[in-house]
């Protein structure tokens, strides 16, 4: 999917939009992306997981090797919250 055309359909924040105007695709944003909380944001907008799947997803997001050297953000992010 054209990155325009995500932000277009789902309206991401302002910094979330900066990051993903870079890139052409959606899946390039997905791989130069390290903030989990970004990535399921992303996966719940665009393709939205069954509830016995979302706490597992999160978990593997917020442990996965893309968090950066900085780490997760403090808490999870209140849609992951919402979410399950």
């Amino acid at each position: 999917m054209k990155t325009i055309s995500f932000i277009t359909k789902y309206k991401p924040c302002k910094s979330g939009e900066e990051f993903a105007l870079q890139y052409e695709t959606m899946s390039e944003v997905w791989e130069a992306c390290k903030r989990p909380d970004w990535l399921f944001w992303i996966l719940e907008k665009y393709k939205p997981l069954e509830k016995n799947n979302q706490l597992d997803c999160l978990l593997r997001l917020l442990t996965s090797p893309k968090q950066g050297p900085q780490g997760p953000p403090q808490g999870p992010p209140k849609s992951a919250l919402n979410a399950i």
